[in-house]
């Protein structure tokens, strides 16, 4: 009998995980199904950096409106921002670990080492430590995202410090 209810209940969690995979709990809207602001949003986000719809998309475009303003903000921070691409991608990762977004983590990885960032540096950030042998800009970087994520109200450059970016437009 404790046979046949653990095959059930690994059944059950098995049936669940394809439910989830296959995007049945929020199906995956064609583009010839979109309606025309859900159409001028995809294809903005097609047309643009990413070149893709993937990730946060499929639910985003449930309300366009909201999915034209998310892209366009994170359009802009991963690929416009004036930090070098290793740091910014370093913490990106370091705010996936700490909110345990796991699609971010897996998105992003990648790209942090395309990057250049060193995979000890990953790896600690994924395990929840500060990373050891960090170069400087990485250093201040885990301070201020560390900060951010654990106390916004406190957030403060370091002091009498020459940061190593330069403020847009400047």
């Amino acid at each position: 009998m404790k046979i046949i209810l653990r095959a059930s209940a690994v059944c059950i969690l098995l049936a669940g995980s394809a439910l989830a995979l296959t995007g049945e709990r929020m199906p995956e809207i064609p583009l010839d199904k979109m309606s025309a602001a859900q159409r001028s949003v995809a294809d903005a986000i097609m047309s643009g950096p990413r070149q893709r719809m993937s990730g946060p998309f499929n639910a985003w475009l449930r309300s366009p409106d909201l999915a034209d303003r998310l892209q366009k903000v994170g359009e802009y921070v991963r690929f416009n921002i004036s930090l070098d691409r290793r740091i910014n991608e370093m913490a990106i990762l370091m705010t996936a670990q700490a909110w345990g977004s796991q699609y971010e983590w897996y998105a992003h990885e990648p790209l942090a080492l395309k990057a250049g960032l060193d995979p000890a540096i990953i790896a600690a950030i994924g395990a929840g430590r500060k990373p050891d042998n960090m170069k400087d800009d990485e250093a201040i970087v885990w301070e201020d995202v560390v900060s951010m994520t654990l106390n916004v109200a406190h957030v403060k450059p370091p002091k009498d410090a020459q940061l190593p970016f330069q403020q847009a437009g400047r």
